[in-house]
């Protein structure tokens, strides 16, 4: 059975076997959808506006007696240039291909730059 990695891991060990390393490189793939989904959702939810609690469109200077934290106001193209910080090669490269995806879904950007940049990225 496969463990996660201590805080703070980078990833690099040689400790996996290769059967091992497969197992984990199939299980990391099945999750990018779900990551895809939440990434799409950050970026969703800081560029739509507030609701108040009576359901009526809240304007930037109202403000609600309980309001709900509202997630960080990231474009879907910042969250994708956020994870180029990511300091391990391989997990950086798992989180560019993910965060493309979600980028083109978005349509904010082309997806002919995305993948020259994701080309650009891999050489």
């Amino acid at each position: 059975h496969l463990h996660p990695p201590a805080p703070g891991a980078t990833g690099s060990t040689t400790a996996l076997s290769p059967k091992n390393y497969y197992e984990l490189h199939l299980r990391a793939l099945e999750e990018l959808p779900t990551l895809e989904d939440y990434l799409l959702n950050i970026a969703q939810a800081g560029s739509q506006p507030s609701m108040s609690p009576g359901g009526s469109m809240m304007t930037p200077g109202m403000m609600p007696q309980q309001q709900q934290p509202s997630p960080a106001n990231f474009s879907m193209r910042e969250l994708y240039d956020y994870v180029q910080y990511c300091p391990n090669v391989l997990s950086r490269l798992y989180l560019q291909i993910c965060a493309a995806s979600a980028l083109i879904r978005s349509g904010e950007v082309g997806a002919r730059w995305v993948l020259k940049d994701i080309i650009e990225a891999v050489k």
